[in-house]
């Protein structure tokens, strides 16, 4: 009679499932410390634009009493800056794709810096005529308008769909962070250092000239630039898609 006995049969190794390679882990981790890199840098990033807004906010009864301007210039500061930041953002989605979206973020945090440095600093260069100060202002939103979509591009480019709803959650917390820092600096300068309000929107303008610096030296805006691919996972329809 044939021999119907069974042989227990052992796995093949080959086909067991295999731990994670040290390459793969090493190159999780180094993604991994790029993303909240990126995260931290593009929020202070904004937070800091945020900061000079809030400072002007927060010292605008110390601007009204001052010699030169009134209420009327006030209101005229802020719809300058306003239409200049509408307008500079508009013409930023257009050229959002053809640009080198470090050097927008730059650009505008520099000149940003430099220019509310300049409006706090006009006393001190006997800079006195409400035209200029209005108009400095309208240049301001202007520069300051690339830094929102450009930023919103850098962190889609590092973060995978299915988390970036969270993240942008949680990024977008960087405009009310500014404001905290632009109020504190304000209340520092004003109230415990004792110093005239222009005081407010220089100290403001270092913070935001400080983090452009870090930018300049770390930010990276493609995972490609530092050897990281990122894998898009794909899209699968649900329940209410594809229907006409």
């Amino acid at each position: 009679a044939a021999d119907t006995t069974q042989t227990p049969t052992t796995p093949n190794p080959k086909s067991a499932s295999k731990p994670p390679s040290t390459a793969n882990t090493t190159a999780n981790r180094h993604l991994r410390r790029h993303q909240i890199t990126i995260f931290t840098l593009t929020f202070l990033s904004y937070a800091s634009i945020h900061a000079t807004r809030e400072s002007w906010s927060t010292m605008k009864t110390n601007f009204t009493n001052a010699k030169h301007y009134s209420s009327v210039t006030e209101g005229l500061c802020d719809t300058t800056f306003m239409i200049g930041f509408s307008l500079g953002t508009y013409i930023m989605g257009f050229l959002e794709s053809k640009i080198n979206l470090k050097y927008a973020i730059l650009i505008g945090q520099f000149c940003s810096a430099i220019l509310v440095a300049l409006i706090g600093a006009t006393s001190f260069l006997e800079w006195t005529s409400v035209p200029l100060f209005v108009f400095l202002w309208f240049v301001n939103g202007l520069m300051q308008s690339p830094s929102w979509p450009a930023m919103i591009s850098v962190l889609s480019f590092w973060f995978p769909h299915r988390v970036r709803g969270t993240v942008m959650g949680v990024w977008s917390a960087c405009g009310s962070t500014g404001n905290i820092f632009g109020a504190q600096i304000s209340n520092l300068v004003l109230y415990v250092f004792g110093l005239n309000w222009r005081w407010c929107l220089i100290f403001t303008a270092g913070f935001v000239a400080v983090v452009g610096v870090v930018d300049y030296f770390v930010l990276v805006v493609h995972p490609e630039e530092v050897g990281l691919v990122m894998e898009e996972e794909e899209e699968t329809a649900g329940p209410g898609d594809n229907l006409e």
